[in-house]
């Protein structure tokens, strides 16, 4: 519990100083949200009215408070331009980057991990070789031209086979789920298939440090091929590695799909996001940064508790700890 208490208490901090740093950083970006609102043609006095109707003439430890209490209140503000409510366009944006996301990582391990074994496993050194040359190629592709190669490949009415879509996302969303499926199927090819690239290399690297432990070694006393004990033994020992990149890699994957929304049409968080820093609304860019980075903050501490509950070695030095601190109060 103390250990939890102490992780919870640290993303709250860090929570705050990166809401800090958003406000900041954004005030320094040149332009002005009133003259944006009030057009080209708005006079100075217009311009004043609007800056005092959206706070904007305050000093910015009191913007910065306004903002933060309403967060805590459960209001991250309103989109200026549109007057619509910042936290339900975050809401309708995550229907498509949250499964984009998580097919992201799904076609990622689907590809890592069984490869990543493989490339530890496999009694040809040609085919371990072949893998590494492979992650490395696959890793280094962006995502703009795996993206375009795809398209290239599979894109419907563009494509040498033509069977998926390449472009946008049903207005229906969800309820016409076939669509919306296929619909990001590519896109996630296109994030999952480099994430899978490096997501192997991270469990070859994992496998490779406990291959030669004493508990591999006893499994193979027991009458297990090495490859069979790297699968059954190795794998549960470099499961706490495994699950913190796959946990942070899922977090990259929501905050980094950017180029993948823009190239393929579809209407996420992240195209939600550049719009309206392109069009310098940055009381609603500051709400969906810290929305972003909160999540980010989020997986890592997600990550570190699985991590401390999977690894016996933690849980015993956090034991170990507390028994002492006990047995010094006794004394």
């Amino acid at each position: 519990m103390t250990f939890v208490l102490k992780r919870c208490a640290a993303f709250v901090v860090a929570l705050i100083v990166q809401s800090a740093a958003i406000f900041v950083c954004l005030r320094i970006l040149p332009g002005d949200l009133a003259m944006v609102v009030g057009g080209t043609s708005s006079t100075p006095e217009q311009v004043a009215r609007i800056r005092q109707q959206l706070g904007l003439d305050q000093p910015y430890p009191v913007q910065y408070w306004n903002w933060l209490s309403g967060i805590l209140h459960g209001d991250l503000g309103t989109a200026q331009l549109s007057g619509a409510s910042v936290a339900g366009e975050i809401a309708d944006r995550l229907q498509v980057t949250l499964p984009l996301a998580l097919m992201g990582l799904a076609v990622a391990l689907a590809i890592g991990l069984p490869l990543g074994v493989l490339s530890v496993t496999s009694r040809s050194a040609r085919v371990r070789r072949g893998l590494q040359i492979a992650a490395i190629v696959a890793g280094s592709i962006p995502a703009l031209w795996g993206g375009l190669l795809l398209i290239m490949l599979l894109g419907r009415g563009v494509g040498l086979l033509g069977v998926l879509p390449s472009q946008g996302f049903p207005v229906r969303g969800w309820h016409a789920f076939g669509r919306a499926l296929s619909s990001l199927a590519l896109p996630a090819l296109s994030v999952g298939i480099i994430t899978g690239a490096e997501f192997m290399r991270y469990t070859r690297s994992a496998l490779l440090e406990v291959r030669d432990s004493d508990y591999l070694a006893q499994a193979m006393a027991c009458g297990m091929t090495r490859a069979q004990a790297v699968r059954t033994v190795g794998l549960r020992l470099a499961a706490p590695q495994i699950v913190s990149v796959a946990g942070l890699t899922f977090a990259g994957m929501l905050t980094g799909v950017i180029v993948v929304e823009n190239l393929f049409a579809l209407p996420g968080l992240a195209t939600l996001l550049m719009d309206d820093l392109g069009n310098r609304d940055l009381l609603a860019v500051q709400s969906e940064l810290l929305v972003l980075t909160a999540f980010f903050l989020f997986m890592g501490l997600v990550v570190d508790l699985v991590h401390h509950a999977l690894d016996p070695r933690l849980k015993a030095a956090a034991s170990g700890g507390a028994d002492g601190a006990r047995k010094e109060g006794t004394r």
